[in-house]
């Protein structure tokens, strides 16, 4: 790939970041109770792209439908795609926070833990999920 379509490509990727924080800026600004787009908001200040937001969401969804009996080939490979391995052991309760962790560095996601798991609750999603990751931290 020559130095200009490396080029391109960047600046392609960083306009869809543009647009993808600007939608999530207009969620912010019409949404009533700020304390329910705190998520919203950490994307923008850790600048997040979209894929990396699905990737979070994606995993805990897996967390959420206990993986070792319903992951299915197609998460595995996107996971895989990624850099991260993820099959039975990695996601049981004595190494999820730890591996949880791991994945956010792979993904290159700077947001602590904590705050990305207090972020998503307030803001509904995989409520219960966060909560009990919350009680493992």
């Amino acid at each position: 790939m020559s130095k200009l379509e490396e080029e391109l490509r960047e600046m392609k990727y960083n306009q869809e970041k543009i647009k993808y924080h600007q939608k999530m800026l207009l969620h912010i600004a019409t949404h009533e109770d700020p304390d329910e787009v705190l998520f919203f908001q950490q994307i923008i200040s850790y600048d997040l792209d979209e894929k990396q937001v699905d990737t979070i969401i994606k995993l805990l969804c897996i967390l959420a439908e206990e993986p070792n009996e319903k992951m299915i080939d197609e998460d595995i490979k996107y996971f895989k795609e990624l850099g991260i391995e993820l099959n039975q052991n990695a996601l049981s309760s004595e190494n999820v926070i730890g591996n949880l962790k791991l994945y956010l560095e792979i993904l290159k996601i700077e947001i602590p833990l904590k705050y990305l798991l207090l972020s998503l609750k307030r803001q509904h999603i995989q409520e219960e999920t966060c909560i009990n990751l919350l009680k493992k931290l």
